[in-house]
């Protein structure tokens, strides 16, 4: 049914998460004492979302039929060892289809994302540009290649791309995203605020956003709506030094309110 019960606990401070194929799913964090012997969290599963995806991904399942079997079946061993954190088996499985058959959208757009990851940004322009050519009203690949123009420091093409890709699809909140933190870095504050307003609009569970938020309104002194913001962020973020930072940045603008509870 869902439902879990852990007993004889000792005090102390528990995260509680869990995980089911297909969805995310925000850790909580609960503290054990003697004044709080028992608690209850209820864990919210948000389907998966990758960053360098439009909410328009995954909207329709259609397989392209020109795909090659071969090239089919290398996709499916990178997806099996990318999955087992195998990245250059991978990328060596991704090469190969692409090699079989060069209009293989998907393929092209996971070896963009896999390089990503390694920080290789050039790969992974070049195979998001060929995705864009592959098809040339891709949103995914324009926000993707937003995120790389932005990894560079080259604002106005990121710009340029994640303008694109809200002109094909106003509701891909990733590109807002991407957009609000090329604003940010920018020093563009009153954009970025407008990109970060409507990220949280279409995806309030995205915990990074609220992080944003965050910085956005304490950049133009509004402490307390930032401080709703963080809190939020923390309920919604895993463990990492963003946490442990915002923490104390909470806890620090916490003092500095009037008639605040501590």
């Amino acid at each position: 049914m869902g439902r879990f019960r852990f007993s004889r606990l000792n005090p102390g401070q528990y995260v509680v998460s869990a995980k089911s194929p297909g969805f995310n799913v925000s850790p909580q964090t609960v503290d054990l004492n003697r004044f709080i012997p028992r608690a209850f969290l209820l864990l919210q599963l948000v389907p998966e979302t990758s960053l360098f995806a439009s909410k328009s991904a995954g909207r329709s399942a259609v397989i392209n039929a020109n795909i090659p079997e071969k090239a089919r079946k290398e996709m499916d061993k990178a997806q099996v060892a990318l999955a087992q954190k195998k990245t250059d088996e991978g990328i060596l499985y991704l090469e190969k289809a692409v090699s079989l058959f060069p209009e293989f959208l998907d393929a092209h757009m996971l070896l963009g994302s896999t390089y990503m990851e390694l920080g290789n940004v050039v790969k992974a322009e070049a195979a998001f540009q060929m995705a864009l050519q592959i098809d040339p009203k891709s949103v995914d690949a324009r926000v993707s290649l937003g995120e790389v123009h932005r990894r560079q420091k080259n604002y106005p093409k990121a710009e340029q791309f994640l303008l694109e890709a809200l002109k094909q699809d106003e509701e891909a909140w990733v590109a807002h995203y991407t957009l609000a933190r090329v604003y940010w870095e920018t020093n563009e504050i009153i954009k970025a605020g407008r990109q970060i307003g409507r990220t949280i609009q279409l995806n309030p569970q995205f915990a990074e956003a609220h992080l944003l938020g965050g910085n956005v309104f304490m950049k133009i002194g509004m402490p307390e709506n930032a401080l709703v913001e963080y809190e939020e962020y923390l309920r919604l973020a895993s463990n990492g030094p963003p946490v442990a930072s915002t923490k104390d940045l909470v806890q620090k603008i916490r003092r500095s309110l009037p008639n605040k509870k501590q």
